[in-house]
């Protein structure tokens, strides 16, 4: 007995008949993974964003706690900062004045 075939002749917007599909049964790893996905997703994208925050420089200027402090110690005369080198030049020329003129 042949049954007449009232399903993918046409598109279902047109025949207004919806094609049935079998679920596929999944055990129980597979299950939860596919419920877990967009979860799993959502967190992905949440640690990408938070990774990118905190890799962002942050500006200085506008927040005081996070300045850095001038250095007070220097081991080297090359470390120095040029406004602190010029100073001494003026006076170690001074105190070389000074001693010229004690000298003559």
């Amino acid at each position: 007995m042949k049954y007449r075939q009232n399903e993918h002749y046409g598109q279902p917007e047109v025949t207004g008949v919806k094609k049935e599909y079998e679920v596929p049964m999944l055990d129980d790893k597979a299950y939860l993974f596919q419920k877990l996905w967009k979860e799993k997703e959502h967190l992905k994208e949440q640690i990408r964003l938070q990774d990118e925050y905190l890799l962002e420089d942050p500006d200085r200027s506008e927040n005081p706690e996070l300045l850095r402090g001038l250095r007070r110690h220097f081991d080297r005369v090359e470390d120095l900062p040029e406004q602190v080198v010029a100073r001494r030049r003026k006076e170690k020329q001074n105190i070389d004045k000074i001693q010229e003129e004690k000298a003559n």
